[in-house]
């Protein structure tokens, strides 16, 4: 599987999976900082252009990981030290 690294922090890296997301674009809704960005939803889900529902935003991300809380399907992940941060309290 393809993996798309958004931002690294320290030990902490915040890691996209194209083939999970869904274009549902709740991550982008809960983001404080803005920094995820949805592109073309239409247009990729329908195969017209081959590019990754998610890009990452100008600036820096905090790795705040609510948005990863969010994901239905587990495209976002926040990985401590090589390995998924597994954390279910909810906002």
């Amino acid at each position: 599987m393809k993996e798309v690294v958004f931002q690294t922090k320290e030990d902490k890296t915040l890691v996209y999976i194209p083939e999970k997301c869904i274009g549902c674009a709740t991550c982008t809704m809960i983001c404080p900082k803005e920094k995820i960005v949805i592109g073309s939803v239409g247009a990729v889900a329908r195969g017209l252009i081959n590019k990754d529902f998610l890009q990452k935003g100008t600036g820096g991300c905090t790795i705040c990981s609510m948005c990863a809380k969010v994901c239905p399907t587990g495209a976002l992940e926040v990985r401590k030290a090589g390995k998924v941060e597994m954390d279910d309290s909810y906002l």
